[in-house]
């Protein structure tokens, strides 16, 4: 009975208060935290097979904030609904997001092709995926789910969660330390001269994970073609992609094809706790002398890192990188590095520079914490058909590309975690110059804002 009053007042308590917006959008990451095990528990007793391999989850979140004028989601909330079945050697995941904005989400993870198409409630089939697994070698699955590739904070450049997700085959191989992964996918068509080109991506990530240290070499490649369909090589992820599109000789080449490839890696420096990360991305470097290969958008994209571990209470990271301008555009429509519109890799798009972090310190047994945090964000505003002289050099590049736009923002958080909820308290200011490449001085808008989340999961106690 007090269980159940528990989780009544949970859903009481959720239902009436408001919640806060995070002065950035990419830092709202709620299908991230959705995968903790920060709910209450209800467990009940074995019933039959048919329930007790189920594990079901519900999350409310809701996130309020009070500005004068930012391009923060004023008001959202959102619930979200899971369900893990197990049995044996299958698994099934299932999850919806219930989003509520009072406006269209501006991340990633969404997409409106016209304004007017706004619902206003947005409902998705966030993960629906089957794997089986025979043993812990061997993993293969089918359906759609988020991938994050890589240590960065961030989200991985080669492959980021914040994408909305694939509906693809999935595959994992391990022996000894060793994890072999791979995916394949049909992204959406492009209208080529009046007919439809298929557009197909493939990714595979070979790595090496320790508690202290850990590497891993990935790629991935995204072809296409009027009539073209899934191709075998590309389906296997101990392929080289970058091999498969060099050796083309049916006509696709550079052309038809463009991969690819990542390195990654964090070491636990001895006696400090501090860990450094990274990750660098190459776009398409060729063999050939040829002006296509040779061309400037063969580019390459970074970012590095500290961050915090096994400090005790404190936590924290500093974060920075470069994303020049073709890391993720391409002259050729159809090989841009996007799904619907949304970037496959890091949220921020190409042409920009980064630096943001946070340092914190928790207290009353992890109960309460507080943190400073800030974030610099360079935009350019390059056209992706415009030759560029310098590619590592954007910011004071003498020929002119449009205007740069600048965004700096510091604020503070206080969290309490009590009763199987999180609030958070937050206030700050976010300046702009140029905003939105209109040439201006800095401006600033101060901000307040707080967010909460509760969820519940219930299953079967074990026997």
């Amino acid at each position: 009975m007090l269980n159940k009053l528990k989780v009544l007042s949970l859903s009481v308590f959720m239902s009436v208060i408001a919640g806060w917006t995070a002065p950035i959008p990419l830092v709202d990451h709620s299908y991230r935290s959705f995968d903790n095990d920060k709910h209450y528990l209800l467990i009940t007793p074995p019933v039959s097979d048919l329930w007790n391999v189920h594990n079901i989850t519900l999350q409310l979140s809701n996130r309020s904030y009070l500005s004068d004028d930012t391009s923060m989601i004023p008001n959202r909330w959102l619930i979200h609904f899971a369900d893990s079945i197990n049995f044996h050697d299958l698994n099934f995941n299932f999850r919806i997001r219930l989003d509520y904005p009072e406006d269209r989400v501006n991340d990633a993870a969404w997409h409106s092709d016209d304004p007017r198409n706004n619902p206003g409630f947005v409902y998705d089939t966030d993960r629906m995926a089957a794997c089986y697994t025979p043993n812990d070698r061997f993993k293969f699955g089918f359906g759609k789910d988020r991938h994050n590739w890589g240590p960065l904070e961030l989200g991985g450049l080669l492959l980021s969660d914040y994408n909305e997700g694939f509906v693809a085959f999935y595959q994992q191989y391990r022996l000894g330390p060793f994890v072999l992964r791979g995916l394949a996918t049909q992204l959406n068509s492009e209208k080529i001269d009046g007919s439809a080109a298929q557009r197909y991506f493939s990714a595979a990530r070979f790595e090496w994970n320790k508690s202290t240290y850990g590497f891993a070499v990935g790629q991935s490649m995204l072809y296409w073609g009027v009539g073209r369909s899934f191709e075998l090589p590309y389906l296997l992820p101990f392929y080289i992609y970058h091999y498969g599109q060099m050796s083309e000789k049916r006509g696709y080449g550079n052309k038809g094809q463009n991969s690819k490839g990542s390195i990654d890696g964090y070491y636990k420096i001895y006696k400090l706790p501090v860990e450094i990360y990274g990750e660098l991305l190459v776009d398409d470097f060729q063999g050939h002398s040829d002006s296509v290969s040779q061309s400037n958008q063969n580019t390459i994209a970074w970012m590095a890192g500290l961050r915090l571990k096994d400090a005790g209470p404190w936590y924290g990271f500093v974060e920075g990188g470069k994303l020049s301008t073709y890391t993720y555009n391409h002259k050729d429509l159809p090989k841009r590095y996007i799904i619907n519109e949304n970037f496959i890799g890091s949220p921020l798009g190409p042409d920009q520079e980064i630096l943001w972090g946070k340092i914190g310190r928790n207290f009353y047994k992890n109960q309460a914490a507080a943190d400073l945090n800030f974030w610099n964000r360079r935009s350019g505003e390059r056209n992706i058909e415009y030759v560029i002289p310098s590619l590592l050099n954007t910011r004071n590049d003498k020929q002119p590309y449009g205007i740069v736009e600048d965004e700096l923002s510091f604020w503070g958080a206080v969290l309490l975690r009590r009763y199987n909820a999180e609030l958070e308290l937050n206030g700050g200011t976010t300046m702009y110059k140029n905003r939105y490449n209109q040439k201006s001085d800095w401006k600033s808008y101060p901000f307040f804002g707080f967010y909460v989340s509760s969820g519940i999961s219930v299953r079967a106690k074990s026997e």
